[in-house]
């Protein structure tokens, strides 16, 4: 099917995908920047760093509850030729102060003044990757272990990666970009508490592929304030995988399978080439928080790391819970460990 662009500029060629959008996001992006500074707020995410020859970055998010949609934004403007060692005011968490909206009433004040969840929801992600077709695949199982439906949400990881690894090139002079990695649903199943599976629907019943797939292609890889290692010149980047207008009812639990692939960038979207993400993701991985072992004794829970199996290994076996894909709702986060830098 053809795509339907929004354009405000004229493309050179016209492309192939899909016919449903999500809203439309800006995202203006300098193809010598190196560095995105992340900000969540209660309704938006932004950032302004104040000063000049440092970037001023916006990325705006709302999830409404009542219609099930998803939308996000993300605006940024540069003129750093490299990624200095400190941007912002994060300190020692993932995003200092910002990683949960202030306006939730889940959310209170630590001693050190970072706001923190009171309450993590009753649930569990767990997570295996396999190749098919040349291309790295992750199977996510996410389990609503709570009496109400989970709607809103989306998943978080986080991997190492150089700029040219991962982040969104704009083209240039009407010419169209390039998305290193992009992130595409190939599967979505609902899963009742019987066992019995359909796709995964919104609230009134509509089926979300189409809101979902949309949402993915529109979200960029972010880079964690503090994190670039200047050795390696590798940052932590964020992952964010929307699950747009799918809800997950209680006591049920939801398949999402997701690809990664290179692809061209064109009026804030990412479409797939079906060619391999510049970013491979190894097995065994010891360098991706969401994807590589953790201890107890360092990170806090014990994680075997990510296993490699076949596509359908999930519905015939357990796969390990993996606590190091964080899970967010309305920006406040409600399962899993980001890292802290």
């Amino acid at each position: 099917m053809n795509c339907l662009f929004k354009s405000k500029r004229t493309l050179s060629a016209a492309l192939c995908g899909l016919a449903f959008l999500t809203g439309c996001s800006d995202v203006n992006l300098d193809a010598n920047e190196n560095v995105i500074v992340e900000e969540l707020s209660s309704s938006s995410h932004k950032q302004n760093t104040g000063s000049s020859g440092q970037i001023e970055a916006e990325s705006s998010s709302e999830l409404n509850e009542a219609e099930s949609s998803s939308s996000e934004k993300s605006k940024i403007e540069s003129s750093t030729d490299s990624i200095p060692e400190t941007i912002g005011t994060s300190s020692s968490s993932e995003i200092s102060l910002q990683d949960y909206s202030s306006s939730s009433n889940d959310v209170v004040s630590s001693s050190s003044g970072e706001l923190v969840a009171e309450k993590l929801y009753d649930m569990e992600v767990r997570s295996y990757q396999y190749e098919f077709g040349g291309l790295d695949f992750l199977q996510l199982r996410i389990v609503n272990n709570e009496e109400f439906i989970l709607d809103s949400v989306e998943l978080r990881l986080y991997a190492k990666a150089k700029p040219e690894e991962i982040k969104v090139v704009a083209g240039v002079d009407d010419k169209i970009g390039s998305c290193p990695l992009l992130v595409d649903a190939d599967i979505c199943q609902a899963y009742d508490e019987n066992g019995f599976n359909q796709p995964c629907l919104g609230k009134n019943g509509e089926y979300a592929d189409a809101s979902m797939r949309g949402a993915m292609r529109e979200v960029v890889p972010l880079p964690l304030t503090n994190s670039y290692d200047p050795v390696t010149g590798e940052s932590v980047w964020v992952i964010t995988v929307p699950l747009a207008s799918a809800v997950i009812n209680s006591k049920s639990s939801m398949r999402l399978d997701v690809g990664f692939s290179y692809g061209i960038y064109a009026n804030d979207w990412c479409e797939t080439l079906r060619q391999p993400a510049k970013k491979r993701f190894l097995i065994p991985n010891e360098k991706d928080w969401s994807w590589m072992p953790h201890s107890a004794d360092v990170d806090g829970i014990d994680y075997v790391g990510m296993p490699q199996e076949d596509k359908d290994y999930g519905d015939v076996a357990d796969v390990p819970i993996n606590p190091y894909v964080a899970v967010y709702r309305n920006n406040v986060r409600i399962w899993g460990n980001p890292p802290k830098l």
